[in-house]
């Protein structure tokens, strides 16, 4: 418990980080019936994110999409009609 603690008195100093998720193999299912394979990207803190994302889409196969966002959530998925994302 104690090392938890230290860990994350450390992580709140952070101020930023760089992360990469990358499945090989196979993926993790995100939204609807994508399945991401990779996401790589920045974290500044308070409210700071960019990433780009490669999933696979049943119906339409491999697909990549980038971002960059104030607050912490990324903007909404497409929809399966097709529209694309905000």
């Amino acid at each position: 418990r104690a090392l938890l603690e230290r860990a994350a008195e450390r992580f709140r100093e952070v101020r930023g980080f760089h992360f990469v998720y990358d499945f090989e193999g196979g993926g993790a299912p995100i939204v609807f019936d994508l399945v991401m394979e990779r996401a790589e990207g920045d974290v500044a803190r308070p409210d700071r994110m960019r990433a780009a994302v490669r999933a696979i889409a049943p119906q339409l196969g491999r697909i990549s999409r980038a971002w960059r966002r104030r607050g912490a959530r990324p903007p909404p998925p497409c929809s399966s009609s097709g529209r694309r994302w905000a």
